[in-house]
């Protein structure tokens, strides 16, 4: 019986109870035999056995001759509640007496349950009412008290009231009365605790000694994603109360005469713009923060600094190494552990601040062309953002992530995609690397945002180096629960970084405006007659990079199922070799044919050009993958809803059928019940697929279904039913003239029906007509009727002459 695995409690009834390797046992050898119980809150089926995980087991006591188990019951996938079993002990001259003491079986297993964890955690709770959506005090109350309490844990509970409080309470706290202060709510209470342990005078005793802890309440939630591996509050409450106190590094960040402390990120550009420029948007939640990114990175913008970077692993492949090390064993907590704060106040600055000289070494070297300076000390940034896979709690070094901004619009995308795939760390346009301190200076800018922890600070320089270490949190396992880099346990000879933040890869600058059709909601693209569908062959897929670097892409995660092209198109528009204006052309044929109003589309010679034509393709082939990608990965948020937008509106300009029509049900169908779309959305989505299913489909009918079932109401709409159900070809034009370029596109699918009944009508009423109604009427050409719809009548100077009248 080691570790008393095995040690069993005689209950009333021939029950028993029985510590196992994982699970505490409840056997019932009646329930066994008679297939129920006479236990009335419990079932155990046929076998006669019901257990608990150990882990979820919270307390265990005896009171009047019943021993009652509190444990956590996983009530659905998204909550934990507490539950309990009271059972009556067997009587004291029962047949089976109990081997050991009922005192001894309770303490083997609280022992069991708890390991190396303190049970019953004494916290000081700092509950934040405003963060994120603004549901902390809901979710204290009904999901996380009613955990800790069956813990048997000690609280001391504040309701904060305003910003800047945590870090007040944090400095004046007796920290020998708590284990852990916690913070219920987004990442901004944490950053205060920890700087609150800061200001202390014996900030290194405290920060040491004193363990922080989070319930997730906020938008963001990293700290609870990568300690406890769960944004839900509930699972993280579990994980606390079975949690263990871990050294975790810390950052200082230096910005004039101020010096904080950061435990997550530090960050300027795109991904700092996309946090602190959505703060009005903090009811989407975490979504707010892929919303920012979406909106953004069309504009293609660039945040010109100085950077001098302290590098410890330069290497992609150095990186994974130094993870396989750290993850395959225990000698990074080890070490960690033997981390001893000697100092009454902070570490001293090793390099000195912001507004020392430069270190000694150190070279500021200025870059361009950064769209995004994300230095990270965490995983995890938000739930499905595992920015820094490589990260490790308490190595002693900042992961740090730059990017440009200049990136080509689809390029951008696919970074974007490859955070939640678990593809970001190998992106070829990624610059990853393992650091120790740097200082950037940002220039060409009166004002902008720089993050820390998710705060903003003043836009300025700013210095930052880490301290092995220093502060101590709860954590569910000793490390960080997010994957590390794809790979990363096996042999990596082929991934190397790109250190060069002046540029991943060089591009020529396009002239692109697709931010601004992004920012207005409006996805134009060009029109076009044919549409060519590449073949399929190729098993293997290669990214084209300037700088030569190039190797095929392994299929992982979603993307692994997509269906073989007989290229990537992203090496055609994505990453075009210098000199290759193909997407510039395409996109500039598209804006031309966008802005011009009175024109149905590019030339004919335009439309002729094979690479235009194959720029097109291309484009249509790119958003096929992210149309696949996102269904494999069945993500329905507002990505996907903007990404399906965007798909549908340039398939229908287009004229692909086979493009929008199957992304518009799948829109309607799949993403929407899952996730709201505006009501502008949805009206122009089913819009679009009333007029196709009417004019294309030529399923009238269902036309008038569609528009019933979802209660749309527009003018312009009716009057198209209307012309199309009476065969009205002046109405028709008419409303062709109205709408927008879209749906006048999709209203192009009925010209060839409408024509032939506008011919056949003129032929039995007129006997002649003037050339100019007839082509407006019908909307072509007189050439191109005598050509295409075979009209025999003939032309005289500007009257067209249908029938000619017999003289006898």
């Amino acid at each position: 019986m080691d570790d008393g695995v095995g040690m069993r409690l005689a209950l009333e009834g021939k029950k028993t109870l029985t510590i196992g390797t994982d699970n505490l046992e409840l056997h019932d050898p009646v329930a066994q035999k008679s297939g129920r119980t006479s236990c009335a809150p419990l079932s155990f089926g046929g076998s006669g056995k019901k257990s608990i995980p150990l882990y979820n087991v919270l307390w265990a006591e005896v009171s009047n001759n019943r021993i009652t188990v509190d444990f956590a019951l996983h009530a659905s996938k998204t909550v934990i509640k507490p539950d309990k079993w009271s059972i009556p002990l067997a009587p004291i001259d029962s047949e089976s007496p109990n081997d050991p003491s009922v005192a001894t079986f309770i303490s083997t297993l609280l022992a069991r349950a708890y390991g190396e964890a303190i049970p019953r955690k004494r916290a000081y709770v700092l509950v934040n009412p405003n963060s994120g959506p603004g549901g902390a005090v809901r979710l204290w109350e009904n999901e996380v008290k009613p955990l800790f309490q069956a813990a048997r844990m000690e609280l001391d509970v504040v309701m904060l009231t305003r910003g800047g409080e945590a870090t007040e309470l944090a400095e004046k706290a007796d920290l020998t009365k708590y284990d852990t202060i916690m913070a219920c709510s987004g990442d901004g209470t944490p950053y205060e605790i920890f700087n609150g342990l800061g200001k202390r005078p014996d900030a290194g005793h405290a920060l040491a000694s004193m363990a922080v802890s989070h319930i997730p309440c906020g938008s963001g939630n990293a700290f609870s994603c990568n300690l406890y591996g769960s944004h839900r509050a509930s699972f993280a409450a579990l994980a606390i109360i079975k949690s263990i106190v871990t050294p975790i590094d810390l950052v200082s960040v230096t910005q004039g005469n101020n010096r904080m402390l950061s435990f997550l990120s530090q960050t300027l550009g795109l991904i700092a713009e996309s946090d602190l420029g959505t703060e009005h948007l903090r009811w989407m939640g975490s979504t707010r923060f892929e919303y920012g990114v979406i909106t953004r990175m069309f504009k293609k913008t660039c945040y010109p600094c100085d950077l001098a970077v302290k590098v410890e692993i330069e290497e992609k492949s150095e990186v994974k190494a130094h993870y396989k090390h750290h993850a395959s064993n225990t000698s990074l907590a080890n070490l960690a552990k033997k981390v001893e704060t000697t100092e009454s106040g902070l570490p001293e600055l090793k390099y000195g601040t912001v507004q020392d000289p430069l270190p000694e070494g150190w070279e500021l070297v200025p870059y361009d062309k950064i769209g995004t300076f994300y230095a990270g000390n965490m995983a995890y940034m938000s739930p499905d953002a595992n920015f820094f896979s490589a990260s490790l709690i308490s190595d002693g070094c900042m992961d740090l992530v730059t990017i440009d901004g200049d990136l080509p619009p689809l390029t951008a995308l696919q970074v974007l995609l490859d955070v939640e795939s678990g593809k970001f760390f190998d992106n070829p346009h990624v610059s990853y690397k393992k650091i120790s301190a740097y200082r950037i200076i940002p220039r060409d800018q009166d004002d902008g945002y720089i993050s820390v922890d998710g705060e903003r600070i003043p836009f300025g320089p700013i210095q930052a180096e880490i301290h092995q270490g220093l502060g101590r949190v709860l954590s569910k396992t000793g490390k960080y629960e997010a994957e590390g880099p794809i790979n990363w346990d096996k042999e990596d000879g082929g991934a190397h970084g790109l250190w060069s933040c002046h540029g991943c890869c060089r591009l020529l600058p396009h002239h692109d405006n697709l931010h601004q059709r992004l920012t207005s909601n409006d996805y134009s693209y060009p029109t076009s007659a044919t549409h060519r569908r590449p073949p399929q062959t190729p098993k293997r897929m290669r990214f084209g990079s300037p700088r030569g670097i190039k190797g095929g892409r392994a299929p992982s995660g979603p993307w692994g199922r997509l269906k073989p092209v007989e290229q990537d198109p992203l090496q055609s528009i994505g990453l075009p070799s210098k000199g290759d204006t193909r997407y510039a052309r395409a996109v500039n044929m598209a804006l031309e044919a966008t802005a011009s109003g009175s024109s149905r589309g590019p030339s004919s010679s335009a439309l002729q050009d094979p690479d235009n034509t194959k720029a097109l393709s291309d484009v249509m082939m790119a958003l096929r993958k992210l149309r696949e990608g996102i269904v494999a990965s069945k993500r329905a948020d507002d990505f996907s809803i903007q990404a399906y937008l965007f798909c549908i509106r340039l398939s229908v300009l287009v004229k692909h059928p086979e493009s929008y029509h199957p992304a518009i049900l799948h829109l309607l169908r799949h993403i929407k019940p899952l996730h709201p779309m505006t009501s502008i959305e949805i009206q122009e989505v089913v819009g679009y697929l009333i007029l196709d299913t009417a004019c294309r489909r030529r399923e009238l009918a269902d036309a008038f279904s569609i528009r019933h079932e979802f209660q749309i109401k527009d003018s312009k709409l009716d009057t198209a039913l209307h012309a199309l159900t009476h065969d009205n070809y002046i109405l028709f034009q008419r409303v062709k003239k109205d709408v927008d370029r879209h749906r006048a596109k999709l209203l192009e699918w009925a010209d060839g029906d409408i024509r032939l009944h506008t011919l056949k009508c003129f032929g039995r009423a007129y006997l002649g007509v003037d050339l100019g109604f007839l082509e407006m009427a019908t909307d072509a050409k007189w050439k191109d009727l005598k050509e295409n719809d075979g009209v025999g009548w003939e032309l005289d100077e500007e009257r067209v002459v249908i029938r000619r009248i017999k003289v006898r």
